[in-house]
């Protein structure tokens, strides 16, 4: 039974610690924002424009011809006829 009691006080002292600390917390959300200088603050902007020229490359090994909207598997060549299974019995 002792050790309810002690537990008991100590839930309310950390409810009486939470409680004061919320208080400290609607304080100071209810402060008035601080007042921004009459005289606006100056920055600095800096821009540059980069411009290179890229090759271009006429064969492209990984481009998705019309089509396979998905992409081609390596080896796959559309305009040849497909390769024909054998089955063997045994």
């Amino acid at each position: 039974m002792e050790q309810l009691e002690q537990e008991n006080q100590t839930l309310r002292d950390e409810v009486a610690r939470l409680g004061a600390l919320m208080e400290q917390l609607l304080a100071a959300q209810n402060q008035p924002a601080p007042q921004q200088p009459a005289t606006p603050v100056q920055r600095t902007v800096i821009s540059e424009v980069a411009t290179s020229s890229v090759p271009v490359n006429t064969h492209q090994p990984n481009a998705m011809p019309p089509g396979f909207p998905w992409g081609m598997p390596p080896g796959f060549m559309p305009d040849l006829p497909a390769p024909t299974r054998h089955h063997l019995s045994f």
